[in-house]
Order: C-alpha cells, then sequence, then structure tokens
C-alpha cells in the first residue's frame, strides 16, 4: 500500500515528510522498514539525554529567575525607598505650607473676629444709649432725677451727649477736660480746698488740645475720630473715683476719655478715665502723672528767660553804651535778680552745696507752664484715642510719629519728656500683650510700626525698647524662646520665612532710622538655615529651604547649585539634573555645576552627556574631574562591552534554539512514520 504526498507547500517540515514517504514507496522502502526500528530506539535515547538536557536547563533557567526575583526585589525595595524620600520630602514641604497657611488664617481669623467683637460692642452701645435714653426721657421730669443732675460732674446732660452721635460708627472718642482751676465754677463759693497760686488754665488747654486734634485726630475723620467735650467740668467740687463713677453710669455706651489735673500743694498730678464704650465693667481710671512739681519748672522758666535776656538784650544794650545800672533798672525787671541768684547758686553747687533758691516769675512763665501741660495733655489725649482705635479697628497708632514735633515743647528739662515718653511705651506695650490673647499675629507688625514713630526721637532708648518688644512678640508666635542669652534679633533671624516678609520690611526701617548696621533677611534667614539643615543631613528640610531662596530670587545661582546637590543627597538624580542645568544656564563658567552634574548623569546611566560635562569642568579648570571622566569611560566602555555581549549571546541563543526544533521536528516525524507502519503490517499481515 502506497503512502500518498502531502500537498506541497512552502514548509521545511511538509517537504521533509514527502521525501520520507517518497523512500518509503520507492526501492529502498523494505530496507528502511527494517531500520525504523534502530531509529526509533535511537529516538528514544535521544529523547532521554535531552530530557536530562532539559531538566539542567531547567535548574539553570530556574536560578537564573531566582537571580531575577532577587533583582526585581532590590529593583522595588530601591523604589519603594525612593517613594518613601519624595514621601518624607512631601510631608516636610506639606508642613512648612501649612504653617504658611495657618499664619494666613490665624491672622485673617483674628482680624475677623476683632470686627465682630466691635460690631458686637457697638450694638451693645446702641442699646446702652437706647436705654440710658429711655430712662432719662422719662425721669427727666421726676424729682429724683432732679436731685441727681444737682450732682452731675459735667454741664452737658447725659442725654445730649447720648443723641449727638447717634448712629454713627464709629462713634468718636469723646475728651472731657477736668483742669485744676475751673474758670466759671458754680460751687467755688463752697470749695474748701484753695489752688489760687496757681493761675486757672483751663481756656488755654482747651484751646490747645483743641488745636492738636483738629490737626491731627478731627472730628470728621472715619478712622480716628474725636471729640473735645471743653468748658464741660461743672466744678472743681467733683473729682476722683466718685465723679468717674457718676459719669460712667449714664455714658456707659460711649467712648470716653476724661483727663483729671489737680494741683496738691506745689504738685500736679494728672489722671485719665477711659472706657471704649459698649462695656460693662468698671472703666479704667489711674494716675499716669504724679508729683510734677510745677514751682520748679516755673523757675526753670524764669531762668531761661533771664538768660536769653542777658544775652539778646542786655549785650545789645551794652554795645550801645548803655551802662550796666541803667540797663537793669529800666530793661530788666527781675532778669539781674534771676541771674544774681542764678550765678550764685551756680558757685555753691560747684562747691558741693545744694540750697533751695526762689526766682521771681511772672505771666510769660505761667504761659510756658500752660504750653507744657498743654503738650502733657495732647500727648495724653492721643496715646488713649491711638489705644481706643489700636484695640477697637486694628489701626496703627499715629502718636508716636508726632512725638518728635511735641518733644520740642519739653526743652526746659529733658527728664519730664523721658518720664512721659517712658509713659506712653509702656502703656503701648500693656495693649498689645492685652492684644496677644486674642491678635498676637498682628502684635509684631503694630509694634514695629510704634518703634519707627519713636525713632525720631532724640532718645534712641524709647524706640530700642518697642523694636524689642516687637522682636519678642514675633518670637512668641512662632514658639520660640531665647535661651543661653541669645539675642532677639539673632533668633529671629535665624528664623524667618517668606510669609514674614511685611514684618521684615516694617523692622529694616526701624533699624535705619536708629542707625544700625544690621538688618533681616528673609532670602538669607532660609539660605543659611539650608546650608545648616544640609550639614546636619536634614536634606528634605534643606530642600524645602532652599526652594524659598530660589522663589525670593529665581536668578540666584547659588541657591540652585545647593538645592542640585541636595536632590544628589537624596538620590534625586533628575531633580539634581534640573537645577544643575539651571545653575549652568545664569553662569556657564560654573566648573563645579558641570561636574556634579555629569554625576547625576552617571547615576541615571547617561554617560555620554556625563563625558560632556566632564569634559566641560575639565576645560573650566576643574582637574579632579579627569578621574570621574576616566571611571565613567571605563564604566560606559564596559558596559558597551557587555552590551555587545548580550546581543552576541542572543544570537548563538536563537541559532540554538532553531537548530533544536528542527531536530525535534525530524524526530516526531521518524516516530509518526514508524507508528504508521506497524499499523500498516498489523492490518496486512502477509503483504
Amino acid at each position: 500500500m502506497a503512502i500518498h504526498l502531502l500537498p506541497a507547500v512552502v514548509s521545511g517540515g511538509l517537504m521533509a515528510w514527502n521525501g520520507i514517504v517518497n523512500a518509503f514507496n520507492g526501492a529502498s522502502g523494505r530496507t528502511m522498514q527494517k531500520n525504523l526500528e534502530g531509529q526509533r530506539l535511537a529516538h528514544q535515547k535521544e529523547l532521554q539525554e535531552k530530557q536530562i538536557s532539559a531538566q539542567f536547563d531547567l535548574e539553570t533557567y530556574r536560578q537564573e529567575f531566582q537571580a531575577k526575583i532577587v533583582e526585581y526585589q532590590c529593583q522595588e525595595n530601591r523604589k519603594l525607598q525612593e517613594f518613601i524620600k519624595a514621601v518624607d520630602m512631601q510631608i516636610a514641604k506639606s508642613n512648612q505650607e501649612f504653617q504658611t497657611w495657618l499664619f494666613q488664617q490665624q491672622k485673617q481669623v483674628q482680624i475677623e473676629l476683632a470686627q465682630y467683637n466691635r460690631e458686637t460692642q457697638f450694638f451693645i452701645a446702641v442699646y446702652q444709649r437706647e436705654a440710658a435714653l429711655e430712662i432719662a426721657a422719662y425721669q427727666r421730669k421726676s424729682t429724683q432725677e432732679i436731685k441727681e443732675l444737682d450732682n452731675w460732674p459735667i454741664k452737658n446732660y447725659p442725654w445730649q451727649i447720648l443723641e449727638y452721635h447717634q448712629g454713627r460708627n464709629p462713634i468718636p472718642v469723646q475728651i472731657i477736660l477736668a483742669p485744676p482751676e475751673i474758670d466759671f465754677d458754680r460751687f467755688e463759693h463752697l470749695n474748701k480746698i484753695s489752688t489760687s497760686a496757681f493761675p486757672k488754665v483751663e481756656k488755654r488747654l482747651s484751646q490747645c488740645l483743641k488745636n492738636f486734634l483738629q490737626k491731627y485726630y478731627p472730628l470728621e475723620n472715619q478712622q480716628r475720630p474725636t471729640e473735645l467735650i471743653d468748658h464741660t467740668w461743672d466744678s472743681n467740687r467733683f473729682a476722683g473715683g466718685s465723679a468717674v463713677k457718676a459719669i460712667f453710669s449714664r455714658l456707659k455706651s460711649e467712648p470716653i476719655l476724661l483727663i483729671e489735673s489737680e494741683v496738691d500743694g506745689d504738685l500736679i498730678n494728672i489722671q485719665v478715665a477711659y472706657w471704649s464704650g459698649g462695656q460693662e465693667i468698671s472703666p479704667f481710671y489711674k494716675t499716669i502723672i504724679s508729683h510734677l512739681h510745677y514751682p520748679k519748672i516755673l523757675y526753670e522758666f524764669a531762668i531761661q528767660r533771664a538768660l536769653h535776656w542777658e544775652t539778646d538784650i542786655k549785650q545789645k544794650l551794652l554795645a550801645k553804651g548803655k551802662t550796666e545800672q541803667e540797663i537793669n533798672q529800666r530793661f530788666g525787671g527781675d532778669n539781674p535778680l534771676n541771674l544774681n541768684i542764678y550765678r550764685e547758686n551756680q558757685e555753691l553747687a560747684a562747691d558741693g552745696i545744694e540750697i533751695e533758691c526762689h526766682y521771681k516769675t511772672n505771666s510769660e512763665d505761667f504761659g510756658k507752664l500752660s504750653a507744657l501741660l498743654g503738650a502733657y495733655h495732647n500727648i495724653i489725649a492721643a496715646l488713649f484715642t491711638d489705644i481706643h482705635y489700636l484695640i477697637t479697628t486694628n489701626l496703627s497708632p499715629k502718636l508716636p510719629e508726632l512725638l518728635p514735633e511735641l518733644e520740642t515743647e519739653f526743652s526746659i528739662d529733658r527728664r519730664l519728656a523721658d518720664d512721659l515718653f517712658q509713659m506712653v511705651v509702656e502703656s503701648y506695650i500693656g495693649s498689645l500683650r492685652a492684644m496677644e490673647k486674642d491678635r498676637s499675629e498682628l502684635v509684631p507688625e503694630f509694634a514695629a510700626d510704634i518703634a519707627f514713630g519713636l525713632t525720631g526721637l532724640s532718645n534712641p532708648t524709647f524706640a530700642e525698647q518697642m523694636l524689642d518688644f516687637s522682636l519678642e512678640s514675633w518670637l512668641n508666635t512662632r514658639y520660640l524662646s531665647v535661651e543661653n542669652g541669645r539675642e532677639k534679633f539673632d533668633i529671629v533671624a535665624e528664623n524667618l520665612l517668606p510669609l514674614d516678609r511685611e514684618f521684615i520690611t516694617k523692622v529694616n526701617r526701624c533699624l535705619v532710622g536708629l542707625a544700625k548696621e544690621k538688618k533681616l533677611s528673609v532670602i538669607n534667614s532660609c539660605y543659611q538655615r539650608a546650608i545648616e539643615k544640609f550639614n546636619q543631613e536634614k536634606y528634605q528640610e534643606a530642600i524645602i529651604d532652599f526652594g524659598y531662596v530660589i522663589d525670593l530670587n529665581p536668578q540666584f545661582a547659588d541657591g540652585y547649585y545647593r538645592r542640585g546637590l541636595t536632590y544628589i543627597k537624596l538620590t534625586n538624580y533628575r531633580e539634581a539634573v534640573e537645577d544643575l542645568t539651571q545653575v549652568i544656564r545664569l553662569d556657564a563658567s560654573h566648573a563645579r555645576a558641570y561636574y556634579y552634574r555629569g554625576n547625576a548623569y552617571y547615576k541615571l546611566g547617561e554617560y555620554q552627556q556625563a563625558l560632556d560635562d566632564y569634559d566641560r569642568a575639565i576645560n573650566l579648570g576643574l582637574n579632579e574631574a579627569v578621574k570621574s571622566r576616566d571611571i565613567v569611560l571605563g564604566v560606559w566602555e564596559e558596559v558597551k562591552r557587555q552590551e555587545e555581549e548580550k546581543i552576541r549571546r542572543e544570537e548563538r541563543e536563537r541559532q540554538e534554539r532553531e537548530e533544536e526544533e528542527k531536530r525535534l521536528l525530524l524526530g516526531d516525524i521518524a516516530s509518526i512514520l514508524l507508528a504508521y507502519q506497524k499499523q500498516r503490517i498489523w492490518k496486512n499481515p502477509g503483504s
């Protein structure tokens, strides 16, 4: 029985099959049948050998697979470590961003809270005013009300003050004067305490304060309005806490400043009562100027007047031929006597003898004393007006910038000015400390504003004291403390962030006003802190501060350079390449930027770029790049050799697989033919 040929197809296996069939049907078919059994046995032996070889190859592949698994795990671990580093960096960055956001939110919330408190206080004041007006309207005709008004300290009735600014917001600070002597005291004949030695200065004080307020705190102003209710104090019979309580009980809805001055023998004391309006608690009432010895001040004016007369009048008259006796008698007045007393006192003082001298004073001296008291009242009124609007509307005080002009009124005795200005500074600091409870983020800048205004004073101590408080309050907002005797300025300078730029500007303005050479710089702070973090191996934190430096000055090449080095420490080589590329863009001669970018390229496996950067670094004179270039060159050549070897190995393996596939195919065909022959013999045993 002949075996049929298979259809011709372009296939190596089928062609082999057709050749075998022809041989089987030809003359050599019988011989082939005899050899098939031997071929079968040989093929079985070959299969066994291949099975052994396959088992060996399988073990080899298993080992290689295990090695690849280990390598994959290492790669995944590296990726995991990189991911952890990235997460840590993002957490650190997020913390900084959160701090910035938190600061801004706290500041905004504090402003909104102050606004809410102000509106609440305004509504309370409106309610108190309406209630007081209703009570007043009901009681105007009552006997009890008439009796109470007989003991009312001021000439204006309560409802007259309450109705005047009804509906206005903000309500002006209303200033009431209680001078040492009233021009028209309706109880003057009943007063037991006489102060006749002290002149009546109510008109002068009122006019001085009115001029000052109209210039700097006018009623029409929408930010800091004030109103002077002058000539309203009824009698010196009313004074002290009882008068304050009486006024507060009827006018608690209004912002009131009461300046009360009294003469006690040779001493002047000034008390202040203040309440902001809309409050139920007891008002502020305190003596802020005490034991001001006015006769000594008058004597100083008399001495100053006598010396001025001697220089400007007497000497000129002597030059015209007038005799000293004639000048003293006709033109001297009390000046010659005061000069003699003054010179004699100077001689005794030089010998260590201190005696009390009495000089002749006149109306000119009392006029200067009135002007001095007017300056006291101006400063006190401005101080409490500032504090009122600072607390209620977050307005920076205005008085500090006015003090240099007001300081000239105290030329008679610098100690008077120093004592008064110290009181001013302490009052501002006390108010700002109270604000720290609910508006701590605003306090440092307010303090810096006040300090700058004080830099115009002849004595820098007050500006320095206020600036020191500004730095202290800033440290408190950052929860930083002063340790080991370090300067507050140095601690602030080390911890600045971009969000502090407005504060820094104000502090530096103060330092310029104080003629200080040092100054704050947020970019220097971030830069130095980043370097310190880098040296401490806190690379994620260093990255953030270097980022601030770059944001503040995008043209600062060293910021990119050092952040690039930090990225290399974190094995973030791609980011390092980007930063070092930016350095080179800004400074093409930066040899080390090329060198470290070459290192980053090398770690990324980009050997040609690494070699190019090393060559540029060498050309720029960086000789240490030679060794790195040679190492990378050797590595790259080895990598290329390994890649070529891999290609050759893969080609050999491909050819071996093809040969093996052919052998296996022939073996399969032989097995098929043998099986076919056995089946044919079994079916046709006689053929």
